[in-house]
């Protein structure tokens, strides 16, 4: 092809069509092997070794794709914690975690500002769950950050 655009910059159209007919037969020579290639491959494929060598190989169970169930298993777990998640936390408190969270609501009930805190420094604790129970309670209990739910 660039023969034929050489050969056409100096002004010979003979040239010019003889190199680009030896362009378009390089070009189809090459497309041959691969046209000869996918025919070969369609015969080898009726061939009864080659059908016998690949069903062995298909059964070796290091080939074997892992099944899809464990992996719906896995989907099906997340979403029932998900939902267990979003119906709100059903733990089940301390006698010591019941006392603080009574407190701090009597604290909040009363307009006063309190933080629980323990030997162990567990306030934490008391608090978030205080916090989430609060939160994720009816719409007319009071809610995070001082303000009530209308």
């Amino acid at each position: 092809m660039e023969g034929a655009l050489h050969a056409a910059s100096y002004g010979s159209a003979a040239a010019a069509a003889t190199a680009a007919a030896a362009a378009t037969t390089a070009t189809a020579a090459a497309a041959a092997p691969a046209a000869a290639a996918a025919a070969a491959a369609q015969d080898l494929s009726k061939s009864p070794l080659y059908q016998k060598l690949r069903a062995e190989i298909e059964s070796l169970p290091e080939l074997q794709r892992p099944s899809n169930q464990p992996q719906q298993q896995q989907q099906q777990q997340q979403q029932q914690q998900q939902q267990q998640q979003q119906q709100g936390s059903r733990c089940i408190l301390h006698d010591y975690q019941i006392d603080g969270a009574a407190w701090i609501l009597q604290r909040f009930a009363a307009n006063l500002n309190c933080i629980v805190a323990d030997e162990m420094g567990t306030s934490s604790s008391s608090s978030s769950s205080n916090s989430s129970s609060c939160c994720s309670s009816s719409s007319s209990s009071p809610c995070c950050y001082g303000r009530r739910v209308s």
